[in-house]
Parts: structure tokens; C-alpha cells; sequence
């Protein structure tokens, strides 16, 4: 009875926490979609075009599909969520973890961290990312998550980086501040680009790997 009773608390939380993404991210692209949010950002919906905003909405719009569902069963004995949405958020997590590892990582030398983390980019950047990982690890052990499982966090990013590379090919990189290389991964030739979003990658595959460390639990 114990158990079931602090199972249920720990779900309500789940709930909560969800809300406060969705609320988080909507608030933070409102600002950005008036008022520039720091270094690669954009104001109204060309925002669109940089990963960081399309990896927080994509998280955004699971946690509040995973609270409406929740939502739906908590009159019932058990409470559970589909493995495909599961999934889903395990992407979408992992996904705000590749904007956090490459802003830190790989940008910040660049541009510097401070000019990273302004205006609605601090909650993309480093807010939402951080408590995302933070809710999915103390929450949402629903399903085990195998190793394989890993590999779909690489998609968003294979996704997004073969949208850039080709809009680069068929359009050129262009000039600033009309550049088609928005985050300046082709400045030293397209090869080099490739391999950059191979990392990129490879970063979504790795912040998968770590969040699964988690998750023991069996179906």
C-alpha cells in the first residue's frame, strides 16, 4: 500500500515537473519570437531554423503530450505511458542534451559562454536541458531502455544536420547576416562540415547512452 501510494506521488511529480517544461519553453520562444534571445537567435518564426529552438519545442510538445496522458489515467490503478512515447521523450531529452553539450563544448570557445547564455537562451541552453535530463532521471524509469535504444537520439540531429548540409549545397552558404550557415560548421569547406555533424551525431548517441544508465527497470 506504501508503495503504491509513493509510486503515485512520484507520478504527480512526474506531472508537475512535465508542466514546468511545457510552461518553460513556451515562455522562453514567446521572448524569443519579440526579442532576440542572445547569439544564434533569431526574433519571429525564423527562429525555427536553429536547432536549439526546434530540440526545446520538440521537448516542449512531448512533456505536454506525456502530461495529458498522465493526466487521462490517474484515477486508474496503473498508471503508464506507451513505450513509442517513452521513446519519444528519451529523444527529446536527449535532444536538448545535444544543445547543451554543443554550446558548452564546441561554441562557447568560439563566441563565449556568457553571450550563450543570454535572454531566452539561457533557458534553451542551459535551463530546460539540465532539468529535462534531471526530471527523466528521477521520474520516468516507465520502460528499460535498451542499448540499442540509443541510437534513435542520434535522428534529431541526423535530421537537422542533413537539412543544413543540403540547404547549403542547393543554395550556397551565402553572406552574413543572410548566411545559410547559421552556426558556421562549413566555414572551413563542406567535408568538414560533414564531419562536424557527425559529431553532432554522435553527441545525440552518447547523451542517450548516459541517460539510459538510469533506467533498470524491465518492462
Amino acid at each position: 500500500m506504501q508503495d503504491k501510494y509513493s509510486e503515485r506521488k512520484k507520478l504527480i511529480v512526474c506531472i508537475i515537473c512535465n508542466i514546468l517544461i511545457v510552461l518553460m519553453v513556451i515562455g522562453a520562444w514567446a521572448y524569443m519570437m519579440i526579442r532576440r534571445g542572445g547569439m544564434l537567435s533569431s526574433t519571429g518564426l525564423s527562429s525555427l531554423k536553429y536547432f536549439t529552438t526546434l530540440s526545446n519545442l520538440f521537448d516542449g510538445i512531448i512533456s505536454a503530450v506525456i502530461t495529458v496522458r498522465l493526466l487521462t489515467q490517474l484515477r486508474r490503478k496503473e498508471i503508464r505511458i506507451s513505450r513509442v512515447l517513452f521513446l519519444f521523450k528519451y529523444a527529446a531529452v536527449s535532444a536538448v542534451g545535444v544543445t547543451f553539450v554543443v554550446v558548452l563544448v564546441m561554441l562557447a570557445p568560439f563566441l563565449g559562454l556568457m553571450s550563450l547564455y543570454k535572454g531566452a537562451n539561457l533557458w534553451f541552453h542551459l535551463i530546460v536541458p539540465l532539468f529535462s535530463a534531471a526530471e527523466f532521471i528521477a521520474f520516468e524509469n516507465f520502460y528499460q531502455i535498451r542499448p540499442r535504444d540509443a541510437l534513435l537520439c542520434g535522428i534529431p540531429p541526423l535530421i537537422y544536420g542533413l537539412v543544413y548540409l543540403i540547404n547549403i549545397l542547393i543554395n550556397g552558404v551565402g553572406k552574413w547576416p543572410n548566411s545559410n550557415d547559421i552556426y558556421g560548421f562549413a566555414q572551413w569547406g563542406l567535408p568538414v562540415g560533414i564531419i562536424i555533424f557527425a559529431v553532432i551525431v554522435m553527441i545525440g548517441v552518447v547523451c542517450g547512452l548516459l541517460l539510459r544508465l538510469r533506467c533498470r527497470k524491465t518492462d
